[in-house]
């Protein structure tokens, strides 16, 4: 908090200060909710499936956790074909 008074300054501090904080809990509650719980729409399942792949297939890419746009902006997309390729067959 007082970091942001110093950088922005008062009285801009207080509204930004207030958007962090609430940008960060929803974060928050969506990666929670990604780990917890079983998401009923086919975007929470998306999410689901992009955040497990960042956890389970490759944890250098797929950060984008409650905005995946950001995959896309650095780069850092999940590939969903990796792992079915790597996979061996089963008879």
């Amino acid at each position: 908090m007082v970091a942001f008074v110093i950088v922005i300054g008062t009285p801009a501090a207080w509204p930004f200060a207030a958007g962090f904080l609430a940008g960060y809990l929803i974060y928050d509650m969506i990666h929670f909710a990604l780990h917890h719980h079983r998401p009923r729409t086919r975007f929470g399942r998306w999410l689901r499936e992009l955040h497990m792949r960042h956890h389970f297939q490759d944890d250098t890419r797929g950060y984008g956790i409650a905005a995946p746009y950001w995959d896309f902006v650095f780069r850092t997309k999940v590939d969903r074909d990796k792992r079915a390729a790597a996979a061996p067959l089963e008879d």
